[in-house]
């Protein structure tokens, strides 16, 4: 049974970007995921998004110094990987979100959303 963050995160992750979409003039999944990812979150933390190459399918990996988990690190533990599946789903039902880093044990947060076939 999903906690309350979780699916708090998850309510949140949806509204956000729901609502950047609206803004987002990109085409094709990962540019649209990008741009809305930009617009949300550039707005309060450092943010940064690059295209790669894994398994021969392209991804979408970003970092950023969530200022979250100072002030609250449960979030981190139980709703931030629900937001990130929120919000890439909202772009395509199909993504598939990965955590490669996070705090306390990395100074930044880092995600991979691949577009599953």
């Amino acid at each position: 049974m999903p906690t309350l963050l979780t699916l708090l995160g998850r309510a949140a992750g949806s509204a956000l970007m729901r609502a950047a979409l609206e803004e987002v003039k990109a085409e094709g999944a990962l540019d649209r995921l990008e741009e809305g990812l930009k617009l949300i979150l550039s707005r309060f933390m450092e943010f940064s998004a690059s295209k790669v190459k894994v398994d021969g399918e392209e991804a979408l990996e970003t970092k950023s110094t969530c200022p979250i988990y100072s002030l609250y690190p449960a979030w981190c533990e139980e709703a931030c990987i629900a937001m990130a599946e929120s919000m890439a789903r909202q772009v395509d039902p199909r993504f598939k979100v990965e955590r490669l880093e996070r705090r306390p044990t990395s100074t930044h947060c880092a995600f991979r959303f691949r577009l599953s076939p």
